[in-house]
Parts: structure tokens; sequence; C-alpha cells
């Protein structure tokens, strides 16, 4: 083997090493476990997804590992968990929503219990309107969503064994006011069916602005 070709598969070597390093970070950051990295990838590369970007993001896979293992404990699966909502919960980990989702809402979590795997927890999420519009961003509103943080917990004594809790959402931006000058009323259409729920902060149909 001549130097020059040995050059070049050392190289190689050394770019394909990285590649799959970053890989493994980026996967970190989304998720704190195998199960949640996993479905991370799963939502991020749907042929589905409407989005064009969607960032891992390390403080919400924190915040989705945190609220995985309460659902296990309370044995509930609940966006509303001790007193907080799904908004109240990223703003208790320090996370900055944008000033227009309402603290008492839910515009950024979707959340499963049963399922063991990561591709039939997706599957199931799927089966559901309002969370399939979410983690696909099927609306202008979702689809403006650009980070991602995926939480897993396992507990083979409680009622759902599997936990799942995902967090996709938008951070405010330096240019949000302090205080927003809007209250913001998020507006829910009636379902086209009748076995069609509509849960308050799951789907939003549209926003209508107040002062």
């Amino acid at each position: 083997m001549t130097k020059v070709l040995k050059s070049v598969y050392i190289a190689l070597f050394v770019l394909l090493t990285q590649q799959a390093n970053a890989v493994t970070v980026e996967n970190s950051i989304c998720g704190l476990v195998k199960q949640s990295q996993e479905l991370a990838q799963i939502i991020i590369k749907s042929k589905g997804q409407k989005r064009k970007s969607l960032n891992c993001n390390i403080n919400l896979a924190k915040a989705a590992a945190k609220k995985a293992k309460q659902m296990a404990e309370s044995e509930r699966i609940a966006h509303t968990l001790n007193n907080l909502t799904a908004n109240e919960h990223l703003a208790k980990f320090g996370i900055e929503l944008p000033h227009t989702y309402e603290i008492l809402g839910n515009q950024v979590e979707a959340v499963l219990g049963g399922e063991q795997y990561p591709q039939e927890a997706f599957s199931y999420f799927m089966t559901s309107t309002d969370h399939k519009s979410h983690l696909l961003g099927e609306n202008s509103f979702f689809r403006d969503q650009d980070q991602i943080g995926v939480g897993f917990y396992y507990d083979e004594a409680k009622k759902y064994e599997y936990y799942w809790v995902v967090y996709i959402t938008s951070l405010k931006k330096d240019s949000d006011p302090v205080n927003g000058p809007y209250h913001v009323k998020f507006v829910f259409e009636k379902p086209k069916k009748k076995r069609e729920r509509f849960k308050r902060g799951d789907t939003i149909s549209r926003r209508v602005y107040k002062k």
C-alpha cells in the first residue's frame, strides 16, 4: 500500500469516526436513554414530518425524563400532573417558552403509557389526530416549533410499565417582550367525527389575539 493511499484510508477512517461520534452526541441530546433517543429520531426522520428542521434539546430531554418518571410514580398518563400543566413543567425547568404560550396550557407535550418499543409508541401517537398534528408539525403553529426532547421511564411494578413524554416547542426569542402585550386564546374547532375528542392544549386550530 502506498503512503498516499494509506493516508487517504486514515483520513476516511477519522472522518467516519467523527460522523459516528456526532450522531451519538446528537442522540444523547435528544434523550437520556436509548429508548427516548430512538423515538426522537423516528419523529425527526418520519416521512410525514412537515418541519424543515427539528433540533435536539438536552434541557427538554431532561424535563421529559422527569415527567415520565413522575407519571410512573403517580401511575397516571396526564398533561397536568402534580398541579403543574405541561407549560408550567417546562417553566419549572427554566425553559422559557414564547410569550404567546399560555402558562396554564399545553402546546408542547405528548404523553403515552403502555407501549414498550419506540416504534410502537410512535405508531400509537399517530392514531391520535391531536398528537399526530403536534409531532409532525401539520399546522403552521406546530410547524414553527423546532426544538425536541424525549423522555422514557420503565418500572414493571407500575400500572403502565412504560412511560413516554415528547416535548416539541419553540423557545422564547430575545425579541419577545418580557410581558406579552397580548392575551392568547386558543379556539378549538368541533371534531369532524364523533369519536374524536379535543383536549385542552392538544390541538390548536387557530389563534385569537386580544389586547
